[in-house]
């Protein structure tokens, strides 16, 4: 649970205005069957973004490709992936690239040394 909280802290420090959150939540459209998890779900500036966060270097591609999903359904500005380690491995780096090409998402990509 370290990582949402450091993460947290580092984006209240960057915005200018406004910062609210809630802590990790399950969202779902109709049945409880259907829930997905979001460790991350905060408004910056007025623009909300969601996220996951490790304490491993990757989120596999099933993973990343559910948090592109939900940013569109929720309407989200931008996505955060946030990890403890000192890199995030380069396949998962090129999934979340690959993924945002096509998508106009606000990305956020922080490790180790950018939360401590």
């Amino acid at each position: 649970m370290i990582v949402p909280i450091l993460t947290l802290s580092k984006l209240q420090k960057a915005v200018e205005e406004s910062f609210i959150y809630v802590p990790e939540i399950d969202i779902w459209k109709e049945t409880k069957e259907d829930k997905k998890e979001i460790d991350l779900c905060c408004v910056l500036d007025g623009e909300i973004f969601i996220g996951e966060c490790k304490t491993s270097k990757t989120v596999n591609q099933k993973d990343i490709k559910k948090y592109f999903e939900l940013a569109t359904e929720v309407g989200a500005q931008g996505l955060i992936f946030s990890t403890l380690s000192p890199e995030w491995s380069e396949g998962t780096r090129n999934n979340i690239l690959k993924l945002s090409r096509d998508k106009e998402l606000k990305i956020k990509l922080y490790k180790h040394d950018d939360l401590i």
